[in-house]
């Protein structure tokens, strides 16, 4: 019986050193929680220290070779607690970007436990140009995923100044459960100048023999330095269903999470050489065909204005050209500049063109010529530099004002008096009154009419009247703006339905659902979403079978804006669908 009790007491004890033994952990994740033994080069990615076994709430611990790998806090201050199996375990998790590929080395971490030091093991970390997750025998392959974000640029040789085209693609497929895109954050490129992206465009593609839906952002940007550099990794936000498992008492569940995620993509290495040395400063990169001057009118009168435009054709840095000097200009015109834009391809002309207009003044009478103007550049494609040059412009400038009698076709020693046959000449005295010739009878003009009397009088109240009218409408709609937008929101997106029916405009119908209800509810159109409004319906007390159907619903028309949906349009009607929703949603709110 003693032995028996004493076998109990030392199992008791053994199970009580195990449950209250402390530990510290440090490991790394990718933003969607996978552990990885590699990092990729411009990622980022999170430093977790966990935390077990301790006997009272711990402090953020104090890691300086933090600092190395640019790591940063997230979460509060206390950090995050799970209690599982009778042990509690605080995490800390750290945001960090490697920018040049090596290895690192962290901690270890040494935390007093009540008198006892616990210390963690050193984590070194391994940057590369791929990430590897923990434990695989194979890179990862994003690709191999039903959610991926890639980032590619066209060219990773490049000059200064040279336009480098930059695409980020959002693939999905169609049971990763994606919902929506919330926005697009790109990290900040000093050395570079960026251009404004180009907003998401929908397409389709098909990877390794599986269909993926896409969303495409373009945009360009400038090197302003020379040398190796990286572009690090870009990240979206999105929403997103998943389903998990849920055991409880022998059960098992099965639950679907709405909630918004973030996927960052890979970083690019660029490689850029700085530009030949050259006798002048160098601004086009770039390949460029024609240099083209204009002037309207050619034809100009002392002291008026004419525009002169020059324009650079050619596939270049040419949005990043903010001047173009005139050379040679003759001394009979002021010249000044007036404006300078981007035209936009037409069906004409594909190629960039850069137009920079200046004013010209002529100042003297006679023939000039604008000379020719020349546009030096840096050919990218046989790496030397080149001159376009165009053709000289002639113009004339002609005087000012002439005298009346010239104008009139007259001149004065061909005008006789009609009386005593006296000639005008230069005294500058006034001639009698020619009393000869025929006369004519000029009758009295009748007087003005009452009724338009009366008008020209009220003319000035009735426009003060009509002025402060409008003010007032504006003014009340202005401030009743959200409400007359929900009063309307069903007539306005019926008629929109009808015109997307007429068009066959299947993919503008998701964003005419969203905007129906935002004006509806009397919130912003970039609040609402495929998540936002199943829980709005909920929030009416609508049956599961509603929402269940205008989730569908839902699904089908993010599927149509976002991909190639609109070719391969189902057998049902779509649009007598969506007409039929918005008649049961006029029911619901």
């Amino acid at each position: 019986m003693v032995r028996s009790v004493g076998k109990l007491f030392f199992l008791a004890l053994c199970y009580s050193v195990q449950v209250h033994a402390a530990s510290i952990e440090l490991q790394i994740f990718d933003a969607q929680n996978n552990e990885l033994s590699t990092v990729g080069v411009g990622v980022p990615f999170l430093v977790r220290v966990s935390m077990q076994g301790f006997r009272k709430r711990v402090q953020e611990p104090i890691i300086p070779q933090l600092a190395v790998i640019g790591g940063v806090r997230v979460g509060d201050g206390q950090g995050s607690m799970i209690i599982r199996n009778n042990q509690s375990t605080v995490y800390f998790n750290y945001k960090a970007r490697i920018d040049v590929a090596g290895s690192y080395t962290i901690g270890p971490i040494s935390i007093d436990n009540d008198g006892d030091l616990i210390s963690s093991k050193e984590l070194v970390i391994e940057a590369g140009r791929e990430i590897v997750a923990l434990n695989a025998s194979h890179k990862h392959k994003h690709k191999e995923k039903p959610i991926f974000f890639d980032f590619s640029v066209d060219t990773h040789q490049v000059f200064v100044g040279q336009k480098i085209a930059c695409t980020a693609r959002f693939y999905f497929t169609q049971d990763s459960g994606f919902t929506g895109l919330a926005q697009l954050s790109m990290p900040d490129l000093p050395g570079f100048v960026v251009g404004a992206v180009e907003g998401a465009q929908g397409v389709a593609e098909k990877i390794k023999g599986k269909e993926y839906q896409c969303v495409e952002w373009r945009w360009f940007i400038y090197p302003q330095q020379a040398g190796a550099t990286m572009i690090p990794a870009c990240c979206v936000d999105y929403e997103a269903e998943t389903t998990r498992r849920n055991v409880s008492g022998g059960w098992i569940s099965m639950f679907t999470r709405r909630g918004r995620d973030r996927i960052h993509s890979n970083s690019v290495h660029l490689t850029i050489d700085p530009l030949p040395p050259h006798d002048v400063p160098v601004v086009g990169v770039g390949s460029f065909n024609e240099l083209s001057v204009t002037l309207e009118p050619s034809v100009i009168k002392e002291g008026a204005a004419a525009v002169l435009t020059v324009e650079i054709r050619g596939d270049g840095n040419s949005e990043q050209i903010d001047q173009y000097q005139l050379v040679g200009m003759p001394g009979s015109v002021k010249y000044y500049e007036s404006k300078k834009y981007m035209v936009a391809p037409d069906q004409m002309s594909i190629i960039p063109r850069k137009r920079f207009e200046f004013i010209i003044q002529g100042l003297r009478p006679g023939e000039g010529e604008i000379p020719e103007q020349q546009f030096t550049y840096f050919d990218v494609q046989d790496h030397t530099y080149h001159t376009l040059i165009s053709a000289p412009l002639p113009f004339s400038i002609t005087p000012a004002a002439v005298s009346a009698a010239t104008a009139s076709g007259d001149t004065v020693s061909d005008k006789e008096s009609d009386t005593e046959g006296e000639k005008l000449t230069d005294t500058g005295r006034v001639l009698p009154l020619s009393r000869g010739g025929q006369w004519y009878e000029v009758k009295e003009r009748k007087p003005l009419p009452l009724w338009l009397f009366l008008v020209a009088l009220l003319a000035p109240f009735i426009y003060m009247l009509g002025r402060a009218l409008l003010y007032y409408v504006c003014a009340y709609y202005q401030r009743h703006e959200l409400q007359i937008r929900s009063r309307r929101a069903f007539v306005a997106a019926k008629v929109a339905v009808k015109a997307c029916r007429e068009k066959q405009d299947v993919a503008g119908l998701y964003s005419h659902c969203m905007r129906l209800v935002a004006h509806r509810c009397m919130v912003a159109e970039a609040v609402v979403s495929r998540s936002w409004l199943i829980r709005m319906l909920e929030s009416k007390k609508c049956n599961q079978q509603e929402i269940k159907e205008t989730d569908n619903l839902l699904e089908t028309l993010t599927y149509y804006s976002f991909g190639k949906g609109a070719d391969k349009l189902l057998d049902t009607d779509i649009y007598t669908q969506v007409e039929q929703w918005i008649s049961w949603l006029e029911k619901k709110i």
